[in-house]
C-alpha cells in the first residue's frame, strides 16, 4: 500500500513539472525598451579650446656687450621701474676699448694739425712761385711743382679730417659700450626670468644674451586661445570667454574676446585660429605659462524643446522590427527620433537648431514636453523570428 502511495505522489510530481516544462519551455521574452524624456530648457552651443595664459606683454632684456656679470640687481619676481639697474658687466674691456679709441682720436687729431700747416706753408711757398713767374724770375714748372704740392696737401687734410670724424665715432661707440656695461628696465614690470648668475660670462655676437624677462603689470593677461575654424565663424570680439586652469580646481574664470587673429595654423591638418582673451587677474593667482580650457557660448536658446541626442542617435534594426513584429522602415533618412506607440515602433521626423553635444533643440516636430523616445532596444535571443 505504501509503496504504491508513493509511486502516485512520483507520478504526479513528474506528470507536474512536465506541465510547467511545457507551459514555459516555448514562451517568447519581451523586447526590452529603454527611452528618455522629451523636457524644455535651454541649449547652449558652446565652442571649446585650449590656450595658454600669457603677460599682455614681456620684453627680453639683454646686454650688448661681452663680460662678466658682476652684479644683478633683480631677481625672480622683482618688481622693477623704468629706469631701475637690473645688472652690471664688468666694464675693464669696454673701458680699455674707449681709452684706446681716445688714444687714436689725438692721435688722428695731431696728424690733422700737422697736415694742416704743411698746407699752409705749401700755400705761402705757391704765393712765391706765382709771383716768381710772373716777374720772369721762375719758370712754369715750379710754378706747376708748387700748385701740385699744395693739391696734394688739401687732399691730405681731407683725409685726415675722415679719419678724425671715424676716431670720433669710435670713441662714441667706446663710450656706448661702457655705458652699456649698466643695464638699465626700459618698462615697468616684473622679473619673470632670470637667465644669468653672477660671476658667469655672456658673449655678444649676432645676437644679445637675454639676462631677464620682464612683464608687465600680471594684474591683466591674455589668454592665448586655438579655436577650430568650424566654429570661428560663431565667434566674436566681446564675447565672454569662461576658463578653468589646472591650479585651481572648481574655480572659474572668465574675460571676453580682445582679438581674433586673421593667420591660421595647420597642425597635422587640423586648422585653428588663434583668439586673445583678456583675463583680469587682480589676485595674482593666475601665472603666464599656465595651461587653460576654454568655453565660449557661441549661441544660446532659451527655454525650447530639447531631445537627447542618444535618441537622435538610436536607429532600429530589422531584427528589431521583427521583435514589433513590424516591417523595416525604408523611409529612415534625415534627422529624427522613434516612439513607442500601441506597442508599435513609429518615426517622428524633425527639424533641429542648436545643440551642446548632449541635448539638441527641436525647431518642428511631432514632440511635445513630456514624451518619451527610444534610445535603445534589447531583444533577446529567440524573439525575432
Amino acid at each position: 500500500m505504501k509503496r504504491r502511495i508513493r509511486l502516485l505522489i512520483i507520478a504526479a510530481i513528474v506528470i507536474f513539472n512536465a506541465g510547467v516544462y511545457v507551459k514555459y519551455a516555448n514562451r517568447v521574452e519581451p523586447p526590452r525598451v529603454s527611452q528618455v524624456t522629451i523636457d524644455r530648457g535651454n541649449v547652449i552651443d558652446v565652442a571649446s579650446a585650449t590656450g595658454t595664459l600669457q603677460a599682455t606683454r614681456t620684453v627680453d632684456i639683454g646686454s650688448q656687450v661681452t663680460g662678466v656679470v658682476r652684479k644683478l640687481h633683480a631677481d625672480f619676481n622683482s618688481i622693477v621701474h623704468r629706469g631701475d639697474v637690473l645688472a652690471e658687466i664688468d666694464p675693464s674691456l669696454s673701458e680699455a676699448d674707449l681709452e684706446s679709441a681716445k688714444a687714436a682720436e689725438q692721435r688722428a687729431e695731431v696728424d690733422l694739425e700737422q697736415d694742416q700747416a704743411v698746407l699752409e706753408n705749401d700755400r705761402v711757398n705757391l704765393n712765391r712761385a706765382e709771383d716768381l713767374f710772373k716777374h720772369d724770375l721762375s719758370s712754369e714748372v715750379d710754378k706747376d711743382t708748387a700748385e701740385v704740392q699744395t693739391t696734394t696737401d688739401q687732399l691730405k687734410l681731407q683725409q685726415d679730417s675722415a679719419a678724425v670724424t671715424i676716431a670720433q665715432a669710435s670713441v662714441h661707440q667706446a663710450q656706448l659700450n661702457v655705458d652699456h656695461c649698466t643695464i638699465i628696465s626700459p618698462i615697468d614690470g616684473i622679473v619673470i626670468s632670470r637667465e644669468v648668475d653672477e660671476g658667469q660670462t655672456v658673449t655678444s655676437s649676432v645676437t644679445a644674451p637675454t639676462l631677464y624677462v620682464l612683464a608687465t603689470d600680471l594684474a591683466h593677461l591674455q589668454l592665448m586661445g586655438e579655436i577650430d575654424e568650424s566654429v570661428i565663424g560663431k565667434i566674436h570680439t566681446g564675447q565672454d570667454v569662461a576658463f578653468t586652469v589646472d591650479a585651481y580646481p572648481g574655480a572659474v574664470f572668465h574675460g571676453p574676446v580682445a582679438v581674433m587673429r586673421l593667420t591660421s595654423n595647420n597642425v597635422n591638418n587640423v586648422v585653428t585660429y588663434d583668439t586673445v582673451v583678456s583675463a583680469e587677474n587682480p589676485d595674482l593667482r593666475l601665472r603666464p605659462g599656465m595651461t587653460a580650457s576654454l568655453r565660449i557660448e557661441a549661441a544660446r536658446a532659451t527655454g525650447v524643446l530639447r531631445v537627447p541626442n542618444l535618441a537622435l542617435r538610436f536607429k532600429p534594426t530589422d531584427r528589431m522590427f521583427a521583435a514589433f513584429h513590424e516591417s523595416p522602415d525604408a523611409g529612415q533618412i534625415g534627422k529624427q527620433v522613434w516612439k513607442l506607440q500601441n506597442d508599435q515602433l513609429v518615426r517622428i521626423p524633425l527639424q533641429l537648431g542648436l545643440t551642446d553635444g548632449s541635448v539638441t533643440e527641436v525647431r518642428s516636430g511631432d514632440l511635445h514636453a513630456g514624451d518619451s523616445v527610444v534610445v535603445g532596444i534589447f531583444v533577446p535571443p529567440g524573439t525575432a523570428r
